[in-house]
């Protein structure tokens, strides 16, 4: 059972979908119910300890054997209430989520914190000589973000959530030549993230989710996309120096089975695994190839 806290906000109703989608137990919890209804409610202040300890232990016959916490709820941004409550009702309501989560022994906790404005890709300079980064994107209105230079340097890929789900996008570094990448199919839910761009220039690898997350590639001038993996879950694609091989993260078994990285012949289809973790072992990077020195 996962308890998720402000479950009917708008990043909370975004995370239940996503963890319903990956067959999670999910209990939100917040003082406004769902709209739609779709997950299991309790209404709860969060701001007093005693609800607290209830919601995240045994509410009813509903809730039991909570194993992890998703702390959304709080007053999102200055400005909504005075600012007096939206001290007290965000630092009360996270210290008895994470008192309570000690006390009944919940070792899993997620929590997030940000302002009104979405995110945004911002660019500065490495060697230090601006000392305040600058927009890259520009203010659209939608986030912007897992940026991705192309090898030579020229062009980024990254992630925005236009016109509903997260979805590939292409732009110069100049800020110029904004496109979308990945195409949206009306009435079709789609879900692309994760963007790693070939080291030729000609493909772009990510994961998409639909049902399960797989990885794919897509052809950078022709846009055609191509399923590499189809068993079990598989995302964040890393491709290798020689163009040909990628890393990727990998589970075969249910969800909460461990994770390894495997090695995809992107030419070949082969699959062979790399590490044997009894946890979870993702997020994998290639090192850049050696050069000798003699």
């Amino acid at each position: 059972m996962i308890i998720v806290t402000g479950g009917s906000g708008q990043a909370g109703k975004a995370c239940v979908r996503d963890l319903q989608e990956h067959g999670y137990d999910i209990t939100s919890v917040d003082l406004a119910p769902p709209v739609d209804g779709s997950v299991r409610f309790s209404r709860v202040d969060l701001t007093d300890f005693g609800q607290t300890m209830a919601a995240l232990s045994a509410i009813d016959e509903r809730v039991t054997k909570v194993t992890g916490v998703v702390h959304l709820a709080a007053i999102r941004a200055p400005g909504l209430a005075p600012n007096h409550v939206t001290f007290e009702t965000n630092i009360l309501s996270t210290y008895n989520v994470f008192e309570a989560a000690r006390q009944l022994g919940i070792k899993n906790i997620v929590w997030a914190s940000g302002g009104d404005s979405p995110a945004e890709l911002m660019i500065a300079s490495a060697t230090g000589d601006d000392t305040v980064a600058k927009p890259f994107v520009g203010r659209t209105g939608f986030e912007t973000l897992s940026p991705n230079f192309s090898p030579d340097g020229k062009q980024i890929v990254f992630v925005s959530p236009r016109p509903l789900t997260p979805q590939l996008f292409t732009m110069n570094v100049n800020g110029t030549g904004l496109r979308p990448l990945t195409p949206v199919v009306p009435g079709k839910r789609s879900y692309r993230t994760g963007p790693d761009w070939s080291p030729n220039g000609d493909e772009i690898a990510f994961q998409q989710q639909n049902g399960d997350f797989q990885v794919w590639t897509i052809g950078v001038k022709d846009r055609v996309m191509k399923q590499l993996t189809n068993e079990g879950e598989n995302e964040n694609p890393s491709w290798a120096p020689d163009g040909r091989h990628m890393s990727i993260t990998r589970r075969l078994g249910a969800i909460g089975d461990p994770r390894n990285i495997w090695v995809l012949d992107v030419r070949t289809g082969r699959l062979r695994q790399l590490t044997q973790s009894p946890g979870d072992a993702r997020m994998s990077d290639w090192s850049p190839p050696l050069k000798a020195t003699f």
